[in-house]
């Protein structure tokens, strides 16, 4: 079950010291079956097909190596925009996103 897996998931990557394991698993997971996080809630019963246990074991692996969640997903959301990353690149913070807000209310 999806469900199952998610929390299989996040027990690994708080096993391998991760800071936020059940919401790297959720992103991860949902890459995995190419849903939203939302829903991974809603289908939690569903099974998840072989496919997407490999691919999901991969992302996990990764992680778990301490590959940035948005370097392994190519993306990262930065206020209303999705921004394409990779290891070239330095990744948003929220603290940018704050700044940018400060800025913007001069």
């Amino acid at each position: 079950m999806l469900r199952d897996e998610l929390s299989r998931g996040a027990a690994e990557l708080a096993a391998a010291g991760c800071e936020s394991p059940r919401l790297d698993a959720e992103l991860l997971l949902a890459e995995a079956l190419g849903v939203s996080r939302a829903q991974l809630v809603i289908g939690g019963r569903d099974p998840v097909h072989a496919g997407a246990l490999d691919r999901f074991g991969e992302l996990l692996a990764r992680r778990r190596a301490r590959e940035p969640v948005a370097y392994i997903l190519g993306r990262r959301e930065f206020r209303r925009l999705t921004l394409e990353v990779d290891s070239r690149v330095l990744i948003p913070r929220p603290e940018t996103e704050l700044l940018v807000e400060v800025v913007w209310s001069w």
